[in-house]
């Protein structure tokens, strides 16, 4: 959201670590602020945020495995400081948004395709 302003849907999985990481969150939002708490400030920005169905893992699974295959090959268990993690996110980023969804015409001699970057940049 630093970089792009604010999304309409943010997805989470329904893992217990994101589940426990949202209770904490909020409970730590309501001792330390007397302000809106996140659920409130994400609506007034247009933003929902949904959790998938804690049964349904397979909902989110092709980010999980995309982001974490990439991570593996690349990382292979060094510790990287912070700049180096975020600049790794953001190569990992590029490659995803970067993948074909559909060819954009039936011509075989035409090689553009729709990839999750043009909604980003709407063109």
């Amino acid at each position: 959201m630093s970089r792009r302003g604010f999304c309409t849907n943010l997805y989470s999985d329904n893992g217990t670590n994101v589940t426990g990481a949202d209770a904490k969150l909020k409970k730590y939002f309501k001792q330390v602020s007397d302000q809106q708490s996140v659920d409130e400030y994400l609506a007034e920005k247009g933003v929902m945020w949904y959790f998938i169905h804690p049964s349904a893992t397979h909902f989110s699974g092709f980010w999980e495995v995309e982001v974490k295959s990439h991570l593996y090959n690349v990382i292979k268990g060094a510790l990287l400081k912070f700049e180096e993690l975020s600049i790794m996110m953001r190569r990992i980023e590029v490659i995803l948004i970067s993948k074909p969804l559909i060819a954009v015409s039936n011509d075989p001699t035409d090689y553009e395709a729709l990839i999750p970057g043009h909604f980003l940049i709407g063109s």
